[in-house]
């Protein structure tokens, strides 16, 4: 399973919550910061990194390190048809990523 989400401290309940635009869905981790980081980022990350995904399209694409303000991005979104493999994402900017994910996903809400 590809992933390309960002998580959310919730200051009002002191969970952190994480926003998933491949699937334009927000999940609520139920934990704090530390429990996330600690316990569901380091303990349980084939979950949520998928470490073994992101090392296959890194092979494939030829990526070496991932850097700074750049991300693995889908290619084309799930919601729009788009699929699941390392063939459908591609090294792009983080804020021109979520910026086009979020405008593609709200148009189709309307």
């Amino acid at each position: 399973m590809i992933r390309s989400w960002i998580a959310c401290w919730c200051a009002d309940d002191k969970t952190v919550a994480i926003y998933e635009p491949a699937y334009a869905e927000a999940f609520d981790t139920e934990a704090g910061v530390a429990q996330f980081h600690n316990r569901l980022l380091l303990e349980e990350d084939s979950e949520i990194l998928c470490p073994e995904d992101f090392e296959q399209w890194r092979d494939a694409s030829g990526v070496a390190e991932l850097p700074f303000g750049k991300c693995a991005g889908l290619t084309v979104p799930l919601f729009l048809g788009g699929t699941e493999e390392a063939g459908n994402l591609s090294l792009t900017d983080t804020e021109v990523y979520w910026s086009m994910t979020a405008q593609m996903r709200s148009v189709l809400d309307e």
